[in-house]
Formats: C-alpha cells, sequence, structure tokens
C-alpha cells in the first residue's frame, strides 16, 4: 500500500507483514474453516464470518499476481469468501462497492 501512496516501499516489513499473514490464513484454513463452509463449522455466516471476511477482501486490492500468489494455497478460505458473499447477496456487493471501485481505481 505505501507505494500506492506515494511513499517507499520496506521490503523487510512487506516481508514480515506476508509471514504473518500467511500464518493467520494457514490458522483461518485449518482450524476456524476445518468443520464446515463457515468460522467454527456453521452452515449460515455469523457476525465473525461477516467481519473476517470484510478483512481478508482487502487483499483485493493488491495487484492480481500477488493476491493469487498470497491466497491461492488456501482453498477452503477462497470458498468461505465466496460461500459468504453468496449467502449474503446482494448486500455483500452493496457494502463492499466502494473497496471494488478502490480496487478499479488502484488497477488502472
Amino acid at each position: 500500500m505505501l507505494p500506492i501512496k506515494g511513499l517507499p516501499s520496506n521490503p523487510q516489513a512487506a516481508e514480515e507483514a506476508e509471514k504473518t499473514l500467511e500464518k493467520a490464513l494457514t490458522v483461518l484454513e485449518t482450524f476456524w474453516l476445518k468443520d464446515g463452509p463457515f468460522l467454527a463449522g456453521r452452515s449460515q455466516p455469523s457476525i465473525a464470518d461477516l467481519n473476517l471476511v470484510s478483512e481478508v477482501m482487502e487483499l483485493e486490492l493488491l495487484s492480481e499476481e500477488l493476491h493469487d500468489r498470497i491466497l491461492s494455497p488456501y482453498k477452503k478460505v477462497l470458498q468461505w469468501v465466496e460461500d459468504t458473499k453468496s449467502a449474503t447477496a446482494p448486500h455483500f456487493e452493496e457494502i463492499h462497492e466502494v473497496l471494488f471501485k478502490r480496487e478499479k481505481k488502484f488497477a488502472n
């Protein structure tokens, strides 16, 4: 995000942040999503799903290459995002409209 804002990037800080993110995604995948499509094995999304999926959706602001490199190993996480979108449609898209507009702005 720093280069987007015109600030110099810090490769070491970015590497450390990515490692922390990968650890968090691993816990999400192997613990919280191990027993069902939503957090803690639930069959429907809870407020916890909605809160956390909003945080994960911020990764949409990354380049497609970086986004895919980080998230592609986490198949359950990717499916959970899609399941949450589907379960809350059309409201999910409405709420995240600002993020999606920002994503398009950064892509151009």
